[in-house]
């Protein structure tokens, strides 16, 4: 069965109900969200018979907030707080095959995602839930050097969400993670896992040869590198580490100096742009806010030649098939979800390390053939696109549908 066939059969194989806790604006009867998740809703649309969403919903008198767009038109919208009842649950739960609820919140704030459980255990319906990041972990390392409140506020909620992970994987028929950095996370209490690839690239957003070798060309002129970063600023993400290893880098040369790019906000912000100026780097670092996505975000970042994630937690961000599509080496640390995507050993260093961060832009900076690993990075993600994500996602669907149904 080629893979058009195959798209026609997931199509029509189950209908889908997803539970999420991220906002939706409704604004004059057209709802709009992040751009990031419209992106992904918009391929998702293809591979079921029909979507729908269960989500926080606030009205907004314009589309003036920043990152967002329109939702597609076939996703049917329902308002978390219109479901009052029991029978209200159970009324849409019954229109759809599978549940999906997403596990990222402590377990006294997961009501709505108990009563799904419940109503799909009370009606023999699929459910299953989705682990996108290790938010408990991440709540610990962004509170420190935060204050003793917030670190114990942090601790609390840490246990809270890690008994809403163990009860929740254990009691729906299967559980998908994001990257296999999560997969420990869920392996001792639930059997069926998925393990999947963040991607949100397109084919058709992947350089053709002829626009790689003009990178690589643009590349081998630049003296200096220029670098960027996009991530939220928070201290998880490790943002100081990239200044620190530039400090690191001036040191040893002046002339081999790079400039860096870092788009993004956050609570980090302040700090970061402190360490900068204390460091002596505000003439090589520029804070650019964000871009909304992907247009505007391809653009800007086609112009820069290495994309530095310096991620602390385990979750493996989209972010680096972003770069690789549009000609630029992902510079990654070492960890479990980066490795296991078994990209090309040039551009890894040890998770954490400013060091060996340094020692690896220096590495890359000193290749003599760009295009030789620009061309094999950009046939390596033509594996890893938005639509095998969300095929291969629809195939494990569609076999624990079938066991649930047995």
């Amino acid at each position: 069965m080629n893979n058009s066939e195959f798209k026609k059969v997931i199509s029509l194989a189950y209908k889908l109900l997803i539970v999420s806790s991220i906002t939706v604006y409704n604004t004059a009867g057209e709802y709009h969200t992040l751009d990031l998740w419209v992106r992904d809703l918009e391929k998702q649309v293809d591979y079921v018979e029909s979507l729908s969403l269960v989500c926080p919903i606030a009205e907004s008198e314009g589309n003036s907030e920043k990152n967002l767009a329109p939702l597609p038109k076939s996703i049917n919208i329902y308002a978390e707080h219109d479901l009052k009842s029991p029978s209200d649950y159970t009324n849409l739960a019954k229109q759809h095959d599978v549940i999906q609820i997403a596990v990222n919140k402590p377990v006294w704030y997961s009501k709505t995602e108990f009563n799904f459980l419940k109503a799909a255990r009370k009606n023999n319906i699929c459910i299953i839930s989705a682990l996108s990041s290790n938010r408990a972990k991440t709540l610990l390392l962004n509170a420190r050097s935060k204050g003793v409140l917030r670190f114990i506020k942090s601790i609390i909620s840490y246990v809270g969400l890690n008994i809403a992970i163990a009860y929740f994987t254990k009691n729906t028929d299967g559980c998908f993670v994001v990257g296999e950095g999560l997969r420990e996370l869920v392996n001792r209490k639930q059997p069926n896992v998925y393990v999947g690839t963040a991607s949100w690239i397109r084919q058709e957003d992947i350089l053709p040869k002829s626009e790689i070798e003009r990178k690589a060309a643009q590349i081998t002129k630049h003296q200096r590198l220029k670098l960027c970063i996009a991530t939220r600023l928070e201290p998880m993400k490790g943002v100081h580490l990239a200044l620190d290893a530039l400090a690191r880098i001036k040191d040893q040369s002046e002339e081999s100096a790079h400039e860096l790019l870092i788009l993004g906000e956050g609570e980090e912000l302040e700090r970061l742009q402190k360490q900068s100026k204390k460091l002596g780097l505000d003439h090589m670092i520029t804070f650019g806010g964000t871009r909304s996505y992907p247009d505007e975000f391809f653009n800007t970042i086609r112009e820069y030649d290495l994309m530095l994630l310096t991620n602390l937690n385990d979750e493996q961000p989209r972010l680096i098939f972003d770069a690789i599509s549009q000609g630029l080496i992902p510079v990654c640390p070492d960890s479990n979800p980066f490795k296991a995507l078994r990209l090309e050993d040039e551009i890894y260093f040890s998770k954490g390390d400013a060091n060996s961060l340094a020692e690896t832009i220096l590495n890359i900076s000193a290749i003599n053939d760009y295009g030789k690993l620009l061309n094999k990075l950009a046939l390596q993600a033509k594996n890893f696109t938005i639509d095998a994500m969300h095929e291969n996602r629809a195939k494990w669907v569609e076999k624990t549908l079938e066991v649930h149904c047995k």
